[in-house]
């Protein structure tokens, strides 16, 4: 259904309690700015009865303690209307080197696909600077925005049954880093000796500790010493 004030974002139910916008139909650099700003009210000021909230590259879902009304259109135009207000992001972004060895075994079918040799998928991939869009798939995996479309590849017609922590990967049009041990159908080029995820860092009411990346933040991929 569209809201009265966008046509571009829509929004529909979610389960009894939940509610999905969708504000672009395209991932990129202004849908997740908005969406920053989005996450930045919501934790500063949820809406009453609101239990947690669920990011994508262009969908925010909402999920609420109680069963919603029927007539969910108050609701949802009344929650554009306060984002509409939300302040921007101005915190400076994270910056990490991400050490790679290009040894993963789909580098070849990445080549052959983009028409590349794999000396040049190499150089094309770490000639870029990523930004992490969002966490999702398996705890800590960094969904990150700005491969060069050369080397955009479809998935794997039949995922690995087992994929190791640090794989790096393609997967369609983002790239990724595998953090823990767990099946997977992108495209692995290479690996990373960086740890992802460290549950041992968890602290009470600070699980993003065991994180290393958050959204927003920025990435580069050098070669491993």
């Amino acid at each position: 259904m569209n809201t009265v004030s966008n046509p571009a974002i829509t929004w529909r139910r979610y389960g009894p309690c939940g509610l999905i916008f969708s504000f672009s139909d395209h991932p990129g650099d202004g849908v997740f700015e908005h969406l920053q700003s989005i996450s930045r009210a919501l934790d500063i000021a949820p809406p009453e009865g609101l239990v947690d909230y669920f990011r994508g590259f262009t969908t925010l879902t909402l999920e609420f303690s109680e069963v919603l009304p029927e007539n969910i259109e108050p609701l949802a135009n009344e929650l554009l209307r306060t984002w509409d207000g939300a302040t921007p992001c101005t915190t400076l972004p994270r910056r990490f080197d991400i050490p790679i060895i290009y040894d993963g075994p789909d580098l070849s079918r990445v080549a052959a696909h983009s028409g590349l040799s794999p000396e040049e998928v190499c150089s094309v991939y770490q000639s870029t600077t990523y930004r992490v869009h969002m966490l999702g798939f398996c705890p800590g995996f960094p969904y990150l925005h700005g491969l060069d479309s050369r080397l955009h590849t479809p998935r794997l017609d039949t995922p690995r049954a087992q994929v190791a922590a640090g794989a790096v990967a393609i997967g369609g049009g983002h790239t990724g880093i595998y953090p823990v041990n767990r099946p997977g159908g992108w495209n692995i080029i290479g690996h990373t000796s960086e740890r992802l995820f460290n549950p041992e860092n968890t602290r009470e009411n600070s699980p993003e500790n065991a994180f290393l990346l958050r959204p927003g933040d920025l990435i580069r991929f050098v070669p491993h010493p």
